[in-house]
């Protein structure tokens, strides 16, 4: 994966062309543009690098949290699903079988049923 992400984002963001850096910036927000794209130029979406490294704040999440993520992302692999979900005190993982990174979009059924699914099972 982070081979794959340092193919796809070769330069970092201070060499990208003006219009590129524009639509970044108009898209993510100006405040952490570029540290977010230089990250993931060196290590793609790696959780637990950088500003993904969020263990020591997931520890203190004190309700149920549902972690739904696809198996064939094209930015973070499945396992980061796996060491997210197990720093989180009472999470529960979903994992959508061949699917990309836009869950939402690519199967949506599924995205609905397993969100309504960890809600139904006496959460909330």
């Amino acid at each position: 994966m982070v081979k794959l992400n340092q193919s796809a984002f070769p330069k970092i963001f201070q060499d990208l062309e003006p219009e590129v850096k524009e639509k970044l910036t108009y898209l993510q927000g100006e405040e952490h543009i570029e540290s977010f794209y230089n990250q993931f130029c060196q290590y793609g979406g790696a959780y637990g690098k950088g500003v993904f490294d969020l263990k020591n704040l997931l520890a203190s999440v004190k309700c149920p949290t549902l972690v739904l993520y696809p198996d064939r992302s094209i930015l973070f692999d499945v396992e980061q699903a796996v060491e997210f979900y197990r720093h989180l005190p009472q999470g529960e993982l979903a994992i959508l079988p061949r699917c990309g990174h836009n869950t939402y979009e690519e199967q949506p059924e599924e995205y609905i049923r397993s969100v309504l699914n960890f809600l139904k099972r006496d959460h909330f």
